[in-house]
């Protein structure tokens, strides 16, 4: 197979300027031997594969070499079919070594449900020289149903120091609270009008409201972090204002407080002169909640 493939190799550069009727016919062939249906014939290989010598598996990976990009994405439809750890692993890094190739092939593949195989693939991604890209791709796995994968992202975006809040803010409410808290912490470090609108519009919402104690408090602790005069209207709204989620049985307690909280955390002049009319209040419920916020 092996020899056969490179000699069609070899016929379509010595083709091309004397007999270039042949090419399409060379190029539609090795299209074609890269199709799902034709690579499925490999299935039983891939569990046999620790088995083989090394030569052999050098022989079986310089075959599937030459095969065309499009072959990674037909592997990939086969992949979950593979039992063998050992033969997913050298499935994957061939599947990878075919998206470096192509880039709408590793596009493709990434949304796939396989972890092991996607994680594999975002070193693919992670190398490549266009950071921009790698970022989008990155941010189009962060979605991801398998958390493993949308950790690994999440990781690099870190790294990477990445700003595109509005796609990192979704990463808030996801059902990892390791990555919840993750992305809490890196928000924070932000002073930033976009996550401080960000947040504001999402804790205007009944979904916010709705939340856990411990998410609610994280919201209005990133709001501390990343906020500025604008929020202080909203802001004193809630520290002086009627109870908060009521319906929901949490009560106003936890937006009090987080709302003195935040405004702790701003520190403006204007913030802090807000929260000094916390500290003098005759209201119980206020006082109190100024003294949970500062430590007072």
């Amino acid at each position: 197979a092996y020899v056969m493939l490179t000699n069609l190799n070899d016929l379509r550069d010595k083709f091309k300027e004397d007999k270039d009727w042949a090419i399409p016919v060379l190029d539609e062939f090795f299209q074609d031997i890269g199709e799902a249906e034709i690579l499925e014939v490999l299935l039983p290989i891939w569990p046999k594969l620790p088995t083989y010598d090394q030569n052999k598996l050098k022989a079986f990976a310089a075959v599937l070499q030459l095969l065309p990009a499009k072959a990674g994405e037909s592997l990939a439809m086969t992949f979950s079919q593979v039992e063998s750890e050992h033969g997913r692993r050298i499935m994957a890094d061939l599947i990878a070594s075919f998206v470096s190739r192509d880039r709408q092939v590793l596009e493709t593949i990434l949304v796939r449900p396989e972890e092991d195989l996607v994680l594999r693939l975002v070193k693919v991604l992670v190398a490549l020289p266009d950071e921009m890209v790698a970022e989008r791709l990155l941010y189009k796995i962060i979605s991801h149903p398998k958390e493993s994968v949308r950790s690994k992202a999440l990781d690099i975006l870190i790294e990477r120091e990445s700003e595109y809040f509005e796609k990192l803010f979704l990463l808030t409410s996801d059902p990892s609270k390791e990555i919840r808290d993750k992305v809490f912490e890196y928000l924070g470090e932000f002073r930033s009008k976009v996550l401080e609108r960000l947040f504001r519009d999402y804790m205007a919402t009944d979904r916010f409201q709705r939340q856990e104690k411990d998410h609610i408090e994280a919201c209005y602790v990133a709001l501390g972090k990343c906020g500025s005069d604008d929020s202080i209207e909203m802001l004193e709204k809630i520290l002086y204002g009627q109870a908060w989620n009521f319906v929901a049985g949490l009560g106003a307690t936890v937006h009090r407080i987080g709302a003195a909280m935040a405004l702790a955390m701003i520190k403006s002049p204007a913030i802090l002169k807000a929260l000094a009319k916390a500290e003098k209040s005759s209201a119980p419920h206020i006082k109190k909640s100024w003294q949970k916020a500062t430590g007072n």
